[in-house]
């Protein structure tokens, strides 16, 4: 609480409802459309303020909306302190975090499924789990051998949001989008309230009726913090996870089967284990070539040979 009331001093929030965002600025987290919704939600509640917290590519974009829509300006880089309705706090440690959603009255992150376009043949860098170096080589050696790449058309959407969670943990109501899996996270009228992420008169809508009512805020911030507690704690959610994997087939006759040995590591596959273990040895086909440890010992072992050989041939001859 002393760290809320320092916070409150500096950014001027004094006797204001608060409405926190934390996450990457991007188009599929919705800062955007809260934004254009403010002009109608300041008609309604002029003590209101919008803090959002988090780095991205869409910082500019945002600043550039609040300067259209006419909301307020961005407060100076240096010290982020600002008295109109949008502050941008930039990237902020997790005690930080956890003092804002303490101090807000609300949170809000209504994301919405976002369509992309992109090249099929290239993965992305940061997402396939591929080198740099692998990517280079794929970008200047197989990529220009293809022809034609098709464009692909894939969705971004939020997966889960436990930033959700989060916030009722802290008791706060949380307003979010009805797309992805934000579902599991957020059940309208319990922890929260969903809205349609593409309507900017929806998320007003959703805003002001939170602002007005403070106990429904309260009612929500404590439900949403019981459920938060019951049904995603760590016990529960590895017994959910645990009874997945062990359970019985749905058909008994069918037994379930086992993986494919090529599947396997390698190690499983020339080392035996899973002969040990009931399963059945994998296809000699199946099998890797020797480990490179072998490989290095039988060339080494040639070698060693053949030197013995010249050798013994040089010293036959000198005699």
């Amino acid at each position: 609480r002393e760290r809320g009331a320092i916070l409150t001093n500096k950014y001027n929030l004094q006797n204001k409802i608060v409405l926190f965002s934390i996450g990457r600025l991007v188009k599929r987290k919705g800062f955007d459309k809260v934004i254009n919704a403010l002009p109608k939600i300041l008609k309604n509640t002029p003590n209101l303020a919008y803090v959002i917290a988090g780095t991205g590519p869409d910082e500019e974009y945002l600043k550039k909306i609040i300067e259209t829509v006419g909301t307020g300006h961005c407060p100076v880089p240096t010290n982020n302190v600002s008295t109109d309705n949008v502050i941008f706090l930039g990237k902020i440690s997790d005690e930080k975090k956890w003092a804002w959603l303490d101090l807000c009255d609300m949170f809000i992150m209504p994301a919405r499924q976002i369509k992309i376009a992109a090249i099929a043949c290239v993965p992305p860098l940061a997402r396939s789990g591929i080198t740099r170096k692998a990517a280079f080589r794929f970008k200047q050696l197989v990529l220009p051998r293809i022809k034609h790449p098709q464009p692909a058309t894939g969705e971004d959407f939020e997966g889960f949001g436990i930033v959700y969670l989060e916030a009722n943990l802290c008791g706060k109501p949380v307003i979010a989008g009805n797309s992805g899996g934000v579902s599991d996270a957020v059940q309208n009228g319990v922890n929260g309230l969903s809205v349609n992420p593409e309507s900017a008169d929806d998320i007003a809508n959703a805003v002001i009726k939170l602002s007005r009512d403070k106990k429904l805020r309260k009612k929500l911030g404590e439900r949403g913090k019981e459920r938060a507690v019951r049904e995603f704690n760590w016990e529960k959610q590895a017994r959910i996870i645990y009874d997945l994997i062990n359970s019985p087939p749905t058909n008994p006759s069918q037994p379930r089967p086992s993986p494919s040995p090529v599947a396997r590591p390698r190690h499983r596959l020339w080392r035996g284990p899973a002969i040990a273990c009931g399963e059945t040895p994998p296809s000699p086909v199946a099998r890797p070539r020797k480990m490179r440890w072998q490989n290095a010992v039988a060339k080494c072992g040639g070698r060693m040979r053949w030197r013995k050989a010249v050798a013994k041939s040089g010293a036959s001859k000198k005699q």
